[in-house]
């Protein structure tokens, strides 16, 4: 068979059963061959890519594995907790302090959902840190997290708006139509 597939739209028109099955077929036909598949749907770019292109306008403006454009193009972690009401301000002490800024999404007495911002932080180093501290702080579970892919889209089309709000040509302008993921 063809060491290389180009599919382009595949699932076009297809009811989201026929979707799955087909998503199936083609993760069972790309082994030992690449396929380079166009998309709208993200579920079928979770499902399928190794590697993710995004093209705006016909123009790719970023390349890399999943991990890599949620964590270049998702502003951080979302970190959850489980724990003792009282220990709430001692664990956003110290996520503050090693993950820089918080936005703090839902809490509960005992539970604790914010979003780190930091560009550069590792997800490594986010568990190295709540495994060392977890105990002293009274840290019954917790749950890292990186930002969806459509929240990763939405990031993108917020940084291409702006980009064309600036060179001010309408045809570069981002919109579900014309953003697209080449997996």
């Amino acid at each position: 068979g063809p060491k290389v597939v180009f599919l382009d739209e595949p699932s076009a028109g297809m009811d989201p059963v026929a979707r799955r099955s087909m998503c199936d077929a083609i993760a069972t036909a790309s082994r030992g061959r690449a396929v380079v598949l166009t998309t709208h749907h993200l579920e079928e770019v979770e499902a399928l890519a190794n590697r993710v292109g995004i093209m705006v306008a016909g123009e790719f403006r970023c390349l890399g594995s999943l991990t890599h454009l949620k964590a270049k193009f998702g502003e951080g972690y979302w970190l959850e907790f489980r724990l003792p009401d009282k220990q709430k301000q001692a664990v956003m002490d110290f996520a503050e302090d090693r993950f820089g800024s918080l936005h703090v999404e839902e809490s509960s007495p005992s539970f604790l959902k914010v979003k780190a911002t930091q560009a550069d932080l590792k997800l490594s180093t986010v568990f190295e840190q709540l495994e060392q501290t977890r105990e002293a702080l009274g840290i019954q579970d917790y749950a890292v997290s990186q930002p969806t892919l459509e929240q990763v889209f939405l990031n993108i089309s917020e940084i291409e708006e702006r980009q064309r709000m600036r060179s001010n040509t309408a045809q570069d302008s981002p919109t579900a139509s014309n953003l697209q993921w080449i997996v």
